[in-house]
């Protein structure tokens, strides 16, 4: 008995036996071809499952539990974020643990816990009004973020987690922050006020940048130390490029054959510029401003100190002659007593040392500028010379014979020479000057028509000058600084009414006013407080509303003197035969005299009397109804 010859195929079917076969047996016969098709389609399963068992497909379109090698686009579920386990991880959950960005309200004043989903974002951004400092509780597990602190209110935020230790990010920061499992830690701020540790270095900034890049100490030796080398020879001018006018000495070479130009930038600067062309020209350093800023003269042969105000050129020190400083050495023979100083010396400048010991002044005679005579010298000795020279000083002056310009600031005890009386020249003026001057005005305006009045006239004196009236109004006060005067003198038959300007107010003796005239012979002087009010403050013309000579006048008045004395006055119109005359105001003092008298002759026959009288009034008695007046003097 033998085995069907199967084969490891799919078949594609099974087949049936029809009733018109014949019962035919082995190898192909029909009635083993059902058993041999499903004989191969067995062979193919078991074929298929052994593979995979062991790993192996045909073709390969299965991957092993164990190492697969996947191919093509595999895909899987995506944790959630903050998931820390061993699950496969989907593009979606790589990019939202990286770039993720969680949005949390914070706001109020109670810490804040976040789960493991929300932290598991890249970028954590709180916002809110704090209404207190607030802790943003984080997994105790190792992440790093990105947090962004947009709450407001002045308090602050603080990520750490729950038993650890945190950082406080400010209001309006981004900074990246980490976790090692237990702390949250800083690991970049926003680069404010960071303090740098160890040796850093930046890229050197291009000579002569004016900018906000970093310097280095390179730039900055180069900016103070530096040395550029300019070739100026020949005949045109010559522009520094940045390379150059950013190093601190210029040094300056090349044959001249003609005056040029050293051209500088227009930016401030100061540089040392050496002139060591040659050629019997000259060089001229000035900025490339338009017009005709100032400039300065590069002589050959010497080293100054020039400087920029972004326009103009200055020199800061001058070239031949102005040492401040030399030495001289000498060892003359025995018995010699004269010392030649080929350098020479400003007399009353020196110092000469002998041996080593500074001599006194006794020791020697030195008045010359070029010898100097020593009392004794014996073989062997040594004298060195020390020479303070005159020199100049950039925005100096000399003790005397020279001009000041701008603003000037003296010290406590500052003496001058005291200018002659009635000088008006610009020389400055001693206390003695200004002693013996007095106070004088500073200039006479005359007015004979009415006008406006300008700051102009302060410190002098108007004078009304026409018989016809005017009215001056006065410069507003708010014009004239605090304590400025103008004196008023009227010297014609014309008021003079001085007036306010706008709003302002006058204050003659205390009571406010808008206008105060000025009658002839009559003066004033007022004084402005800077804002809205002029004071009067002298002059005759206040005197009417001062206390000392209150007055009421009118038909009935009366009229107070400085001395007390008070004079009353008045006029009945029908009085009647007899009554009560009551002053206009009362006498505080007494009464020291009152009589009355008819206002017409044909009531002479009346026979007016005064009665009993007192300081507030007097009686009267008449023979008929007449009108009379009276007045009354007293205290």
């Amino acid at each position: 008995m033998a085995n069907q010859p199967e084969s490891p195929i799919y078949d594609a079917g099974v087949y049936q036996l029809e009733v018109t076969d014949p019962v035919d047996g082995g190898v192909g016969a029909v009635s083993n071809k059902p058993l041999l098709n499903l004989a191969d389609r067995t062979a193919y399963l078991k074929l298929h499952v052994d593979n995979l068992e062991a790993g192996n497909t045909i073709p390969p379109t299965l991957a092993p539990i164990n190492s697969p090698a996947l191919t093509g686009t595999p895909t899987a579920p995506t944790p959630a974020l903050g998931d820390n386990s061993t699950k496969l991880s989907t593009t979606a959950f790589v990019q939202g643990t990286v770039n993720g960005v969680l949005t949390k309200g914070v706001a109020g004043g109670s810490n804040v816990t976040l789960t493991a989903v929300e932290a598991g974002n890249g970028m954590l951004v709180f916002t809110g009004s704090l209404t207190a400092n607030i802790n943003v509780n984080v997994p105790a597990t190792s992440k790093s973020w990105i947090v962004s602190n947009q709450t407001t209110g002045a308090y602050t935020l603080t990520v750490k987690t729950a038993a650890g230790s945190g950082v406080a990010v400010a209001q309006g920061k981004n900074q990246e922050l980490w976790c090692d499992g237990t702390n949250v830690l800083l690991s970049t701020s926003d680069f404010t006020n960071v303090a740098l540790a160890g040796t850093p270095t930046t890229p050197t900034a291009a000579s002569g940048d004016n900018s906000t890049t970093i310097s280095n100490t390179a730039f900055v030796f180069n900016a103070t130390d530096g040395l550029a080398a300019v070739n100026v020879a020949g005949s045109t001018d010559v522009t520094l490029t940045q390379a150059q006018y950013g190093a601190a000495i210029l040094n300056l070479t090349g044959a001249l054959t003609g005056n040029i130009n050293l051209k500088f930038p227009q930016q401030t600067g100061q540089w040392v510029v050496a002139n060591n062309s040659s050629g019997a020209f000259a060089i001229t350093g000035k900025t490339t401003a338009a017009g005709t800023p100032a400039t300065v003269t590069l002589p050959q042969g010497s080293a100054v100190l020039v400087y920029s105000d972004g326009t103009n050129m200055y020199l800061a020190s001058s070239a031949g002659g102005q040492l401040s400083f030399t030495t001289t050495s000498f060892a003359p023979s025995a018995g010699t007593t004269s010392l030649n100083v080929p350098t020479g010396y400003t007399p009353g400048a020196i110092f000469l040392e002998k041996n080593g010991a500074m001599l006194e002044p006794a020791d020697y005679t030195a008045t010359n500028g070029s010898t100097i005579t020593v009392a004794s010298t014996i073989a062997g000795d040594k004298f060195t010379l020390y020479a303070f020279k005159t020199f100049t000083v950039a925005n100096a002056v000399q003790k005397s014979g020279d001009t000041m310009t701008g603003p000037l600031t003296l010290f406590g005890g500052d003496t001058g020479a005291t200018a002659a009386q009635f000088d008006v020249s610009t020389k400055l003026a001693t206390t003695a000057f200004v002693m013996r001057q007095g106070i004088q005005s500073s200039g006479i305006t005359a007015v004979s028509a009415s006008g406006t009045l300008t700051a102009a006239v302060v410190g002098g004196t108007v004078i009304g000058n026409t018989s016809s009236n005017t009215t001056q109004t006065l410069p507003a006060a708010s014009s004239v600084p605090a304590g400025g005067r103008i004196e008023f003198l009227n010297v014609t038959t014309g008021t003079m009414t001085v007036a306010r300007a706008g709003t302002d107010l006058i204050y003659p003796n205390g009571t406010s006013a808008t206008s105060i005239a000025v009658n002839n012979g009559d003066t004033l002087t007022l004084e402005s407080n800077g804002l809205n009010s002029w004071y009067a403050v002298a002059g005759s013309a206040q005197l009417g509303s001062a206390a000392v000579f209150g007055a009421s006048l009118a038909g009935s008045g009366y009229q107070k003197l400085p001395s007390g004395l008070l004079l009353q006055w008045g006029v009945t119109s029908s009085p009647g035969a007899s009554g009560t005359i009551s002053f206009p105001t009362a006498f505080t003092a007494g009464l020291y005299s009152a009589a009355a008298t008819t206002s017409s002759t044909s009531a002479i026959a009346s026979n007016l009397t005064i009665g009993a009288a007192s300081t507030t009034g007097f009686n009267f008695y008449q023979t008929a109804n007449y009108a009379f007046s009276w007045i009354a003097i007293g205290k």
